[in-house]
């Protein structure tokens, strides 16, 4: 999952969204949790965001209950920093 650059306020700059560096590239064999961690992520740039569960989001809540994935992830510094 690419989350090097994100927009804070709105999805596209032409929206009114605020560019953010996150500096990260994600991977992982569980989409629904690389989804878990990126809301992690955004918590940090998004206020309205701070206070949010995985299932607080729609799809991912959806796909929990589809048992689709797990909002469980370990995190794995691979470059070494």
């Amino acid at each position: 999952m690419d989350a090097v650059n994100t927009y804070r306020h709105a999805n596209e700059r032409r929206h009114g969204g605020d560019e953010v560096q996150l500096g990260r590239m994600l991977a992982g064999r569980d989409p629904v949790a690389l989804d878990a961690l990126g809301l992690e992520l955004l918590k940090g740039t998004e206020p309205r965001l701070r206070g949010a569960k995985p299932e607080d989001v729609a799809y991912i809540g959806h796909s929990l209950k589809l048992g689709l994935g797990s909002t469980a992830y370990q995190v794995e510094n691979l470059s070494g920093t």
